[in-house]
């Protein structure tokens, strides 16, 4: 067997089962800290995801200015969930100004680069979409806190979660038909994945009658269409970077959850009361 084929018959694995393993252990922390730690703990817990996403953006994206990106998706992050953590009640605004003064430091960061400033737009671009994807993590202590940690917190946060785990282990074994050539990901496996993401949601949520359970089957829906579609597009990302990295299991991992936690607060608000 020619080292191709090799490469042709564990590429599916490389590129699903670490993603799918990572995607489970944050999930679970996402429900088990807040439990056994409060709030402090989900703190923590959203600190950490923010950390591991900021470390793999620019590895697994190849956006330019590394150091640079560390710098400002970790001022984001702190300011985020220090805004977040001191209010008195839960309010997804005030990130608006974090998210305007990250762009503004995206851009005095392509300023003071070094030349040659090689594909400038394309990094201020990439910093600019890790700052809202850590901010977009903050969204999950708003949607614990006017949840009360319930089980709507428990069956979003697992049907989105469950969505990105369930299509990469569809994905795995049958990636029919494909979505772009390429790109090991296909049509049955997103359409796995948002059954999942209702079904979680409408197990979990612990709904009261027919009207309670058809809007937790929406939320359900939403999240995980959302979730499995942001998951698809980080594998666009890994399907371009064909050599081993520690970073793109992360990113494959923690985009999707990043994406659905903001969708997830306005959710509770609107659909589940």
């Amino acid at each position: 067997m020619s080292m191709a084929a090799l490469r042709a018959e564990i590429a599916p694995v490389r590129h699903h089962a670490p993603a799918a393993g990572l995607a489970a252990a944050v999930m679970l922390a996402l429900v088990l800290a807040p439990r056994q730690f409060g709030p402090t703990g989900l703190l923590i817990t959203v600190a950490l995801m923010q950390i591991a996403l900021i470390g793999a953006w620019s590895r697994a994206t190849g956006t330019r200015g590394y150091l640079g990106s560390l710098v400002i998706g970790a001022g984001t992050a702190v300011t985020a969930d220090t805004v977040l953590a001191l209010q008195s009640e839960p309010d997804l605004g005030p990130l608006a100004a974090v998210l305007g003064l990250a762009f503004l430091a995206a851009m005095l960061h392509q300023l003071t680069r070094s030349a040659p400033r090689r594909l400038a737009t394309a990094s201020l671009a990439g910093i600019s979409t890790l700052a809202v994807s850590v901010v977009a993590l903050s969204a999950f202590l708003l949607l614990y806190r006017v949840t009360d940690g319930s089980a709507v917190y428990v069956a979003t946060v697992v049907s989105a979660g469950g969505a990105v785990v369930v299509g990469h282990l569809v994905d795995l074994v049958l990636p029919v038909p494909r979505i772009a050539p390429g790109v090991p990901r296909g049509l049955v496996g997103l359409l796995l994945s948002v059954g999942a993401g209702i079904a979680a949601s409408v197990m979990l949520s612990d709904p009261d009658g027919l009207v309670g359970s058809l809007g937790a089957a929406i939320v359900g829906a939403i999240v995980g269409l959302v979730s499995a579609l942001l998951a698809v597009a980080a594998s666009y990302i890994a399907a371009e970077r064909p050599q081993p990295n520690w970073s793109l299991p992360w990113l494959q991992a923690l985009l999707p959850l990043a994406g659905t936690a903001p969708i997830g607060y306005f959710l509770a608000l609107r659909v589940l009361g």
